[in-house]
């Protein structure tokens, strides 16, 4: 009897406390079960080693900032009560906007577009009933749904003038998404575009829940179940190592559902201070309906409907959403995982509707990226670029997306490498937008205007542009079965002139019109 009390006291030891937390709770409660908090971050200030926090079904308008951790055998633990889809939801919304204590106002009945006067001013993002609405640049272009002159766009978004404070929208006349009257909507309006500099910042917003450590600190942190909405940039903000982000939900996040530590353009403290071994596993990130709306703006443009007088933007419908170049406001061009650095892991997740799955893995290394679904991407599902190195790409299943997978190491040495692409699965069906042209299953390369650009001018790698010594041992696509009728298997950036070093393609199973691009230009490298 003796041992056996023994063997159960430290057991009974590392079971920490359990706080319960609760949006209509009045605001004297200590975290019990019966006087729960009423706010995420009154147990955020309260947790020890060990601690689960519980919160349950509500809105909580808050941006939760903590620095207390847990250890490797005591992990600290926030999570919903129920592992449910908008259960329990942390906010970064403008609240009066949010529960129509303010009301939207008509600015034009002619294109029915509103305003209002938020206190969350020069949003990154505005959602109506969880749909994405574009940012245009002008009020003009939003009335007109015109991203250029002549140059149409989404048929529904959002404008921000700074001189009065005044935020307009205009939602889709046809009621494809619900009524074009927003008071009518769930309005979600982000605060101010922030960048990953501004994270550390104890004022910041730029995200709905900061994990704040210190550079290379463990921090032993999980969140589960929780519904993360419209933050300035990021759902999850990691600045230390050692956290699990697990069935959780990402809407309206600029720059996608998890961030690690931003360094910056320091690439020498890149890897050393990044985050590491970070894990999201179960969750699901979109942008919806982006991918619809560039599908909306393809077919107007073959159908003959709209023309297009400067060449230069014929393809512009395509990129609409790529960057503020391009014709949006803000950035699409991100991914549900963000500076990423040693040991991160993504798995049983959900990507969808999206510019980019993951865009740019700059620095990462060991990267696990397993078991997902992406689907209806613009762009592309992963980018292997700018030196990743030991990233395994498997077992996840690429569902109509433009180029599903990028090796384009635009940054200069060290290449990008190894990278390992296997057991995948890749097919579009009948409702894929990118049938023919440019499209393909790989973009692999580096085209001449960007080795040659403003960025890469100091480096003399990238200078001898016909020559891609990718790191051995290489980049490695082997056990996939692609299945893409009409669309080539390779989108050739550099073309024959570029020669590619160190990339294999073994067993895999294709089904594609080409190989690669056509001999255009004279050279015996590329694919």
């Amino acid at each position: 009897m003796k041992k056996l009390l023994f063997l159960l006291l430290p057991a009974l030891f590392c079971q920490g406390a359990t706080l319960y937390v609760d949006a209509t709770a009045s605001r004297n409660g200590d975290g019990s079960e019966k006087r729960p908090f009423n706010n995420v971050q009154a147990a955020a200030d309260r947790v020890s080693p060990g601690d689960t926090v519980i919160i349950k079904p509500g809105v909580y308008f808050e941006t939760v900032r903590l620095k207390r951790f847990g250890t490797k055998t005591r992990p600290i633990t926030f999570k919903a009560d129920k592992i449910q889809k908008k259960r329990v939801i942390i906010t970064g919304a403008d609240k009066a906007v949010r529960t129509k204590a303010k009301k939207w106002q008509l600015h034009d009945q002619k294109s029915n577009t509103f305003f209002i006067k938020p206190d969350n001013v020069n949003p990154a993002r505005v959602l109506y009933s969880g749909t994405d609405l574009f940012p245009y640049k002008t009020l003009k272009g939003l009335m007109t749904f015109e991203v250029k002159p002549g140059v149409p766009g989404p048929r529904h978004g959002f404008f921000f003038r700074k001189s009065d404070g005044k935020l307009f929208v205009r939602l889709r006349p046809d009621g494809k998404y619900g009524p074009a009257d927003p008071n009518k909507h769930i309005m979600a309006i982000t605060p101010p575009r922030e960048n990953n500099a501004s994270a550390d910042d104890p004022a910041s917003r730029s995200y709905n829940f900061g994990i704040l450590g210190k550079v290379d600190q463990s921090l032993n942190i999980i969140i589960d179940g929780i519904t993360f909405e419209t933050p300035g940039r990021t759902a999850v903000y990691v600045s230390g190592n050692d956290v699990t982000v697990k069935n959780c939900l990402f809407l309206g996040c600029q720059a996608g559902g998890v961030s690690g530590r931003y360094i910056g353009e320091q690439f020498s403290r890149r890897v050393a201070e990044a985050s590491k071994n970070i894990t999201v596993d179960h969750c699901e990130w979109h942008n919806f309906p982006v991918y619809d709306d560039a599908a909306e703006l393809i077919h107007l443009a073959k159908s003959g409907k709209v023309t297009i007088k400067d060449p230069k933007d014929q393809r512009f419908h395509y990129w609409v959403h790529k960057n503020p170049a391009k014709g949006t406001l803000v950035y699409y061009e991100t991914g549900i995982i963000r500076n990423v650095g040693r040991n991160w892991t993504l798995r049983n997740s959900y990507i969808h509707d999206v510019f980019d799955g993951i865009a740019n893995l700059n620095w990462a290394e060991n990267t696990i990226i397993e078991d997902n679904l992406f689907e209806k991407c613009i762009d592309n599902a992963v980018e292997t670029e700018n030196h990743a190195k030991n990233c395994h790409f498997r077992r996840n299943r690429c569902v109509d997306i433009f180029q599903s997978i990028s090796y384009q190491p635009i940054n200069g040495e060290p290449w990008a490498g190894p990278v390992y692409i296997y057991r995948n699965l890749v097919y579009r069906t009948s409702a894929n937008i990118f049938k023919t042209g440019s499209s393909s299953t790989f973009k692999i390369g580096i085209p001449a205007n960007q080795a040659k650009n403003r960025l890469n001018i100091n480096k003399p790698e990238l200078q001898n542009y016909d020559f891609v010594n990718v790191t051995t041992p290489g980049v490695h696509i082997f056990n996939n079965t692609f299945i893409e009728p009409g669309i080539r298997l390779v989108g050739d950036l550099g073309g024959p002139v570029q020669k590619l070093k160190n990339i294999t393609f073994s067993n895999n199973l294709a089904v594609a019109s080409a190989l690669s691009y056509t001999l255009r230009r004279p050279g015996d490298g590329g694919v």
